[in-house]
C-alpha cells in the first residue's frame, strides 16, 4: 500500500501482470534520469514497435513518464512522482 502526497504508485494502478513487469525492467534498466525512446523500450522488454508504443503510451497515460524536449522526438525518462 502506498502512501500518497501527489506520488503515483505503481501497484494502485491495476495494470496488467505482463505490464507492470516490462515498466520494472525499464525502470531497472533506465532509472529515474536516463533517457529513453521506442528503440530502447523495444530492446529491453523485446516487444514489437506498435507494443512498445502502446506501452509508452499508456506509461504516459499514468503519469509514469515525462516527455523530454531537446533529445530528439519521443524521447522520456521516468517520472520524480513514481514510487516502486
Amino acid at each position: 500500500m502506498c502512501l500518497s502526497w501527489g506520488l503515483t504508485c505503481l501497484e494502485e494502478l491495476k495494470l496488467s501482470n505482463p505490464t507492470s513487469q516490462h515498466i520494472k525492467k525499464l525502470y531497472d534498466k533506465f532509472g529515474r534520469y536516463e533517457i529513453f525512446g521506442r528503440n530502447d523500450v523495444c530492446l529491453v522488454t523485446k516487444l514489437q514497435n506498435r507494443a512498445a508504443s502502446l506501452l509508452l503510451h499508456q506509461m504516459l497515460k499514468h503519469r509514469l513518464l515525462d516527455s523530454v524536449s531537446g533529445e530528439g522526438k519521443g524521447k522520456y525518462r521516468f517520472s520524480q512522482k513514481i514510487i516502486f
